[in-house]
């Protein structure tokens, strides 16, 4: 009697453990989804910071051309937007010259290599924006480098 008893208890059971499943599954799949799209987000950022980041070092290092004004230097933008074309091109992100937004500014008197794109996004689900739109669709980056052989910036 016990038995019978017993085996019916674990049947029972097992369908309760099926349904628990049937029920959770969906949601820790979908806060899986959302943490692999927000880790891909931040990763790919950092890959491109990176990468933006060394175009506009080696940018601020160049001479500016004796016919510049003061305050500019066209073979930085050139370099810059040379450099982060390659640099993005790497990480297979495709971009015009025109969208990369690299230019001289005046910071706290200083002269600066200046990059500042906007780059799509493209999440690895997307199960999450679909749900709650918290990615945002592209990124906005500004990356500053001092321009130590420039002068005349105000």
């Amino acid at each position: 009697m016990q038995r019978r008893l017993l085996s019916h208890n674990s049947r029972a059971r097992r369908g309760a453990n099926a349904v628990e499943f049937a029920l959770l599954m969906p949601i820790a799949m979908g806060m899986a989804m959302g943490v692999f799209d927000y880790s891909w987000y931040f990763f790919q950022e950092s890959l491109i910071m990176g990468g933006l980041r060394e175009a506009t070092r080696t940018a601020s290092m160049q001479l500016a051309d004796a016919e510049d004004a003061p305050g500019s230097c066209s073979p930085c933008v050139a370099m810059a937007e040379t450099r982060a074309l390659e640099e993005l091109d790497a990480l297979g992100v495709e971009l015009d010259s025109d969208d990369l937004g690299a230019h001289m500014e005046a910071i706290a008197g200083t002269c600066a290599v200046v990059v500042e794109p906007t780059i799509p996004f493209t999440p690895l689900f997307g199960f999450l924006n679909e749900v709650l739109p918290v990615l945002p669709d592209e990124y906005h980056i500004r990356i500053v480098s001092l321009a130590i052989n420039v002068e005349g910036c105000v």
